[in-house]
C-alpha cells in the first residue's frame, strides 16, 4: 500500500464567508467583518427567486426592515437573526452551509449565490 502522510496547516481561512445554520442564524466571519461591516451593524435581506441569490445590504443606519447585527464580544464574528427571512422565501436551510460571497462594486451590498456552497472549513490553496 501506499499512503500518503496527512501534513497539517494551521490558520484560519483568509476569505470572507456566510454563513447559514440550521437554526436561522446568518453568520460572517472575521475577514467578511473586517472587510465589509468595520461600522456597518445593520443590514436588509433581498431575494432574487429566480437566480436563486441573497442580496445583503449593509449600513451604519438603522433603516425600515433592517436587521441588526450582532457580533461577539471580540468583534470577529457577526451574527444576524434570519429565520423570517429564510422561511418567508422558502430557503433551505436543514444543515448548516457556508457560502463564499461577492461584492457589487457600486455599493455596499453582497449577493451569496445559494447554488454555490463551500465547506465550512475553507482554506485558500497555496
Amino acid at each position: 500500500m501506499s499512503f500518503e502522510l496527512f501534513k497539517y496547516k494551521s490558520g484560519h481561512c483568509t476569505l470572507p464567508l456566510a454563513s447559514i445554520y440550521k437554526s436561522g442564524l446568518m453568520s460572517f466571519n472575521k475577514v467578511a467583518m473586517e472587510k465589509y461591516f468595520k461600522t456597518d451593524r445593520f443590514v436588509r435581506f433581498y431575494y432574487d427567486s429566480k437566480n436563486n441569490v441573497i442580496g445583503i445590504e449593509y449600513s451604519e443606519m438603522e433603516y425600515p426592515n433592517s436587521y441588526k447585527m450582532t457580533t461577539s464580544k471580540d468583534g470577529k464574528i457577526g451574527t444576524v437573526r434570519a429565520k423570517s427571512f429564510l422561511a418567508h422565501y422558502r430557503i433551505n436551510h436543514d444543515i448548516t452551509v457556508g457560502y463564499q460571497f461577492t461584492k457589487d462594486p457600486e455599493k455596499k451590498f453582497l449577493i451569496i449565490k445559494l447554488k454555490e456552497t463551500k465547506n465550512e472549513n475553507i482554506q485558500n490553496p497555496e
